[in-house]
């Protein structure tokens, strides 16, 4: 139990995200994982290519690892933020759809819900 707790202590943790190029991003997205892969898929917000920003996003939403997830939720609010662009739609689906399949992303797809409610 002290492993999950470090990693949650490490992971909550404020760190500054680096928006990333999509093609540093389709170099990278293969290679790193833990606190890497999730910096990078916060770093995709500001993709001038939504569409493409939007469909790793929801590829990583189903991810095993809670912290990916999570940050590929987050970033969903952040590109509906950013772009104000979003398949509105298809992400609200496959938002209320993860709550059956992972539960404890609840209350990360309820806040991601509200931003794109808020900025689109």
């Amino acid at each position: 139990m002290a492993g999950v707790r470090k990693k949650q202590d490490k992971m909550s943790k404020y760190q500054r995200v680096t928006p990333v190029s999509k093609e540093y991003a389709e170099t990278q997205l293969n290679l790193v994982t833990g606190e890497e892969l999730c910096l990078l898929l916060l770093g995709l917000c500001e993709q001038e290519n939504w569409e493409w920003a939007q469909s790793v996003y929801l590829k990583y939403i189903y991810d095993d690892d809670h912290w990916v997830a999570s940050a590929a939720i987050t970033g969903l609010g952040h590109l509906a933020r950013i772009s104000g662009q979003l398949d509105k739609e298809t992400v609200v689906k496959s938002l209320t759809d993860l709550i059956e399949v992972k539960p404890s992303l609840e209350g990360k797809v309820h806040d991601t819900l509200n931003d794109i409610e808020m900025f689109l």
